[in-house]
């Protein structure tokens, strides 16, 4: 029993013995900083933002990035109809608000909007110390929207959250491959509007007890009705603030690499560590980042059911 118990006791030590680990020193490799452009455009906005700034190192401070430091900063967006037109600083540094600390980059404008259909655009950028970058992309038709119908949820329950559900009848151009961006908002029938858009699932079922569980839809790619007519079906959450009677639905055609970095960005976790890492997609020559145009959108005040 003696030797049995000395066994035991000298396994128990071997055991916690290689259980220790021995500390490990990780090199991360030197990041290579680029330019990053972020220009996702929309025909006809006057708002449309384009960020241009440098990448950093996951270990890198973004405290000088945010000062502005790029020096002799250019961009120029290539049209097929007026040439060259170059882009300037809509919002600097000094125009942030106090409250506004944590997102201090400076936002370039273009004095253009007319993107035209079927047309490339080209866009170019250059700073001091830095490589050049270029990127194109081409304006996709506007979706072929036939119908959409907006049934209200019966809402038995009385609950302060519910789904309503979209039935989006489209025909997809069989000849290339098409992705589109969904929004929608209720239109109050009240004088104070509604301030929440609706929140889009393919899950029907009651919101408080699933949408953990759902996978929130943004975007929409054509995997299952390439060249089809089809009636997608998808339930809009939201927040009963009033009564309304109609919807204001809008349904665009955007780039593959719009959509690529709308998921990315949906899917990155950062308060997560045991969260999958995200590839962030980029069509930057020499350089980080997303340039795309939307299409023209199909928006229709819809009557709901």
């Amino acid at each position: 029993m003696k030797n049995l118990l000395h066994l035991l006791t000298l396994t128990f030590i071997i055991l916690m013995t290689s259980c220790e680990l021995a500390p490990r020193e990780i090199t991360l490799a030197e990041h290579d900083s680029k330019i990053a452009i972020t220009a996702m455009l929309a025909p006809g906005d006057t708002t449309n933002n384009v960020l241009f700034n440098v990448s950093i190192g996951i270990l890198d401070s973004t405290e000088q990035y945010e000062n502005g430091f790029l020096d002799n900063q250019t961009l120029t967006l290539h049209t097929p109809d007026v040439g060259p037109v170059e882009g300037y600083i809509g919002k600097d540094i000094d125009d942030y608000t106090f409250s506004d600390r944590d997102i201090r980059y400076r936002l370039w404008k273009f004095d253009y909007n007319n993107f035209i259909v079927g047309e490339t655009y080209e866009l170019e950028a250059s700073a001091d110390n830095y490589d050049p970058i270029k990127a194109k992309t081409t304006v996709p038709q506007p979706p072929n929207v036939l119908n959409v119908k907006v049934t209200k949820s019966p809402n038995p329950r009385g609950l302060y959250i519910t789904r309503d559900k979209f039935e989006i009848t489209l025909k997809d151009d069989p000849n290339e491959r098409n992705y589109y961006r969904i929004s929608g908002i209720p239109i109050s029938a009240d004088e104070i509007p509604f301030y929440n858009p609706y929140r889009f699932y393919r899950n029907a079922s009651d919101p408080l007890d699933l949408s953990a569980l759902d996978n929130l839809i943004i975007v929409i790619s054509d995997d299952e009705f390439n060249g089809q007519e089809y009636t997608m079906v998808l339930y809009g959450e939201k927040i009963d603030e009033q009564l309304y009677e109609q919807v204001d639905f809008t349904l665009v055609s955007i780039s593959e690499d719009e959509y690529r970095r709308t998921l990315a960005l949906e899917n990155n976790q950062d308060d997560n560590p045991f969260a999958e890492p995200v590839i962030y997609n980029s069509n930057i020559e020499n350089g980080y980042g997303v340039f795309s145009i939307r299409s023209v959108p199909y928006r229709a005040v819809v009557d709901v059911e």
